[in-house]
């Protein structure tokens, strides 16, 4: 794992940052790792948390984040982390959401989104 990250972190060096490339596949290999039932703590020790930097500008873990309820009034945390290109698409098309509940990943993905949203009073 250790050398895994090394890896990502030297490939990254030596491509001189030129891109955010190196992050988006950082956190697309550690959001794999994300599962139902987690912690946030959890999911900050996996994903980290914090600003870095690249030739393109600094980039933050998680990109965005906030709270949403569904129909019931259930409240969700939810961290967006950056995992794909988003060139000329809107920034969600770029985003993984990480869906949590009680403290707790309940699910990671817009599918996840849509089934909040969907809940019927």
């Amino acid at each position: 794992m250790k050398r895994l990250a090394l890896t990502l972190i030297l490939a990254a060096v030596v491509a001189g940052c030129s891109s955010y490339g190196w992050f988006r596949d950082w956190n697309r290999i550690n959001i794999a790792k994300i599962e139902p039932g987690m912690t946030r703590a959890q999911v900050t020790q996996i994903m980290g948390d914090g600003n870095y930097s690249a030739s393109s500008g600094p980039v933050s873990n998680p990109e965005r984040q906030e709270t949403i309820k569904d129909a019931k009034g259930v409240q969700y945390e939810v961290l967006y982390y950056y995992t794909e290109q988003i060139g000329q698409k809107k920034w969600e098309d770029g985003m993984t959401p990480v869906v949590l509940s009680g403290g707790k990943v309940v699910g990671t993905g817009w599918k996840e989104i849509a089934a909040i949203k969907a809940v019927k009073k």
